[in-house]
């Protein structure tokens, strides 16, 4: 039992300091000058950080839906952090997609998916993530966004369980290889 505990305070300790040294690394400069922009407290990206490592390891690297996400994912992790992390409005559509998608995203890790429902804001922030993700990205990476986003039935997943939108999307995203 005791060691069990020392590994959450170690992984907990490890992704503090990931935080610190991608802070340095990579500074929000325009983001620290607006006090507009709301920064979200160490513990809210710290829960994150689990919560998507979980997400990754647990759920998306176990099908080939997920692979593909994945492989996108790498693929242009350049451009995506680009624009996540030095766009303010980016940044801004990326807490509020990760603020609403996260009880959904746990539901589904932990066995509860039956209990949480995709909601219409669900959908409209997520499709308004995208839009300005494509507005903003490379050419490559526009079509990309396009081709990926026209594959789901946006609209149907509104009153799914989280269950039957993960079913709906792995139906629509077959997971083939990503260029």
């Amino acid at each position: 039992m005791k060691s069990g505990r020392w590994k959450r305070v170690l992984s907990a300790f490890g992704l503090i300091f990931l935080g610190v040294f991608l802070g340095w690394l990579f500074p929000l400069p325009s983001l620290h000058a607006d006090e507009d922009v709301c920064i979200p407290p160490v513990h809210k990206i710290i829960r994150t950080g689990y919560l998507f490592n979980r997400f990754r390891s647990e759920l998306l690297a176990s099908n080939s839906t997920g692979q593909h996400y994945m492989n996108l994912g790498h693929t242009y992790w350049n451009e995506l952090v680009r624009l996540i992390w030095y766009d303010e409005t980016m940044y801004r559509l990326t807490w509020r997609v990760i603020d609403l998608y996260s009880p959904a995203i746990e539901a589904l890790l932990d066995g509860e998916e039956e209990k949480v429902r995709v909601s219409q804001e669900m959908v409209d922030e997520m499709l308004r993530f995208l839009t300005e993700m494509e507005s903003r990205a490379t050419p490559e990476l526009r079509e990309i966004i396009r081709r990926e986003r026209a594959k789901v039935p946006w609209e149907k997943m509104v009153g799914l369980s989280v269950a039957d939108a993960w079913e709906a999307l792995q139906m629509n995203v077959p997971g083939e290889v990503s260029p």
